[in-house]
């Protein structure tokens, strides 16, 4: 009889088991994304490669304008949003959303210039491309070029040329001198001849994107944010500890050749985070970009753009910090 109470018991609690494990098998999430970029790495190999469902998630990726995604964040239409800028726009506007962990900790354009070129201050008087005036391109060249003691638009001309393939044209016919963009432009451009002459993650502590949440999934699923954090966080270590298999997963998941691929790791991946932190520093100085788009002066502390709670854990039991 106790024998037959025992394994009723036992039966009960694996029932509770295995009912536990269904529970977060059936955790489907939807993570916003603007385009298939390199900045988007990390998220995207934490669910080509099982990271996520390792914890417990289902992750699908859905391509949405950043225009819009904060919105659609906030209306339950996807679960997590990956980027900074439009995040801070959406708080500064009243939307409140977190950014809970950074992903790509840098800034991934660079200076494009030819081969002859070989200080930034023989700029002067030269004419840079950039995407547009007003631009994160815009305003991060200004703040490099202070750095040289070059003032943009009286020591060096800036002309709007559009998307990085639009700056490498624009090079080849002479209408700019060098070129400031993000990938491919570092690529495309060595090909041609050109020369990268300095990156802004060497000069700009300023993040490109980040794991952004509402307040009220951190409020009523802090256990999600955590597996979903894990998950990216051992996409982010794989990134950084794995080199061939990254770039073999670049060249499939980008559709470029193996050692195009292989440049790109090389260039890029410098990037990314190594452990999620995010800095006060890091914070202002992306809403100090969105405050210099937007012509707004309605700044707000950092604690009301970050919520780190969650990523301390994360990092505590992952034997991180």
């Amino acid at each position: 009889m106790i024998r037959c109470r025992f394994f009723v018991a036992i039966l009960a609690l694996s029932s509770v088991v295995v009912l536990a494990a269904q529970v977060h098998a059936q955790d489907r999430v939807r993570i916003g994304i603007s385009s298939y970029g390199f900045g988007f790495l990390p998220t995207v190999l934490a669910e080509k490669k099982g990271f996520y469902a390792k914890h417990g998630i289902t992750t699908e990726h859905v391509m949405i304008k950043s225009s819009i995604a904060t919105v659609a964040l906030d209306n339950n239409d996807i679960d997590y949003y990956v980027g900074v800028g439009p995040a801070i726009s959406a708080v500064l506007n009243g939307i409140p959303l977190k950014i809970t962990m950074l992903t790509a900790a840098k800034l991934h354009f660079l200076l494009l210039v030819k081969p002859e070129v070989q200080k930034v201050t023989e700029l002067r008087g030269k004419t840079i491309g950039i995407s547009r005036f007003g631009s994160t391109t815009h305003l991060t060249l200004r703040t490099i070029l202070n750095h040289f003691n070059l003032v943009a638009g009286k020591d060096v001309k800036l002309l709007a040329v559009g998307d990085p393939e639009s700056a490498l044209a624009a090079l080849e016919k002479g209408q700019i001198d060098a070129a400031y963009h993000g990938a491919p432009l570092d690529i495309g451009g060595v090909k041609l001849g050109y020369k990268i002459l300095l990156w802004a993650r060497d000069y700009l502590d300023q993040p490109m994107a980040s794991l952004v949440a509402t307040d009220r999934k951190l409020n009523q699923k802090p256990e999600q944010i955590k597996r979903i954090m894990k998950g990216t966080m051992e996409a982010l270590l794989f990134i950084r500890n794995e080199k061939e298999a990254t770039v073999q997963f670049i060249s499939r998941w980008m559709k470029v050749d193996p050692a195009t691929a292989a440049k790109m790791y090389e260039n890029l991946s410098p990037i990314f985070s190594q452990d999620g932190t995010i800095t006060d520093k890091a914070i202002k100085a992306a809403m100090d970009d969105v405050l210099e788009q937007t012509k707004s002066k309605k700044e707000v502390p950092v604690s009301m753009l970050v919520d780190s709670s969650l990523l301390k854990q994360v990092q505590k039991e992952m034997g991180l910090r």
